[in-house]
């Protein structure tokens, strides 16, 4: 069973190497009749000269036609061939452009510079302040005192409150037997008279209908003639 089966391989490959070598024949065989093809095949303009060559050869021959024959039958062969004409370009002339010339003077002109005026300076004279001499001297002031408080803060109060009324006053610290006072006075004023007209509008005012006149001293600088 396995040399038959061997024996059928053997022969598919015989048949196909014939196969394969016949092809190559074919191909061959192909190959040549193309190159013979190339080599042997006439041209139309050859055909033409050599049917020429021959009718003049066989007129010649024969001896039967003339001279004037022969040139008939050539002429009417060359007619024939209908030569192609050229297509002569047409002869362009170029005609030079005329360029317009641009004018490139600026149309606006520079202004002229402004002149330079030239402005006087005003010279300012500052005349010195003449501070006269003066001399510190010790002198009387009367004082309004409103109240006097224990406590920073009952002292700003009261101060608010005469502010409210249109009077200006002020908060002089003072110790007395060791411990802070706060006074609220307003003023001061030069003469006692001054002081007691003042101090009457204000005890009008309901809380501080106990305020008074206090004189004290204070420094003061006088100007000397």
């Amino acid at each position: 069973m396995t040399d038959k089966i061997k024996k059928e391989i053997n022969d598919a490959k015989i048949s196909i190497d014939t196969l394969f070598v016949l092809l190559l024949v074919i191909c061959g065989i192909a190959a040549l009749l193309f190159v013979a093809y190339l080599l042997y095949k006439p041209s139309q303009s050859g055909n033409e000269v050599v049917i020429r060559d021959i009718i003049v050869s066989n007129q010649v021959s024969d001896g039967s036609e003339n001279i004037e024959s022969i040139e008939e039958s050539l002429d009417k062969s060359y007619l024939k061939e209908e030569l192609p004409i050229a297509d002569v370009p047409e002869s362009i002339i170029e005609e030079p452009v005329l360029e317009d010339k641009v004018d490139t003077t600026p149309i606006f002109k520079k202004a002229p510079k402004a002149a330079l005026v030239k402005t006087p300076t005003k010279t300012t004279i500052v005349k010195k302040k003449v501070v006269p001499k003066q001399k510190l001297v010790t002198v009387k002031a009367y004082w309004i005192q409103v109240g006097s408080f224990s406590s920073s803060a009952s002292a700003s109060k009261s101060v608010e409150v005469l502010k409210s009324k249109g009077l200006s006053s002020r908060i002089v610290l003072k110790t007395v037997n060791g411990k802070s006072v706060y006074r609220v006075r307003i003023g001061a004023y030069e003469s006692k008279g001054e002081a007691d007209k003042f101090c009457d509008e204000v005890k009008k005012i309901a809380e501080y209908s106990g305020s008074y006149v206090s004189e004290t001293t204070t420094k003061k600088y006088i100007d000397i003639n």
